[in-house]
């Protein structure tokens, strides 16, 4: 459907919303804990991207040419680096508001 760009899509249309919303509702918490969410990300993506190196070359799995950009950076391609820091964004930024409302007592969603 969007030809070599069908991962790099998939990628940002599923993960770009639920980060923008996340960070927009729990700003509060997440702009105290901003230097750490980005060195946590940086560690587990170059990890993360690591692996996902390995695992393709030993051939767990593939890729079709024709649905991602093939574009390696150290190894890893472009999208996959892209998806860990996304992902690794949002999970550290929910963990990071859930224990924070989780030691403060307080619900996860206002109750307005």
């Amino acid at each position: 459907m969007f030809g070599k760009f069908t991962y790099l899509f998939y990628t940002l249309f599923i993960t770009l919303p639920l980060i923008i919303g996340t960070w927009i509702y729990y700003w509060p918490i997440l702009k105290k804990a901003i230097k750490f969410i980005a060195l946590i990300v940086v560690l587990l993506t170059i990890y993360g991207s690591v692996m996902m190196t390995v695992a393709l070359r030993v051939k767990a799995w593939s890729y079709s040419s024709e649905k991602f950009l093939s574009i390696y950076f150290l190894g890893a391609a472009v999208e996959d680096i892209i998806w860990w820091m996304l992902i690794l964004t949002l999970i550290i930024s929910c963990v990071i508001v859930v224990l924070k409302k989780q030691d403060n007592k307080e619900p996860l969603l206002r109750r307005d």
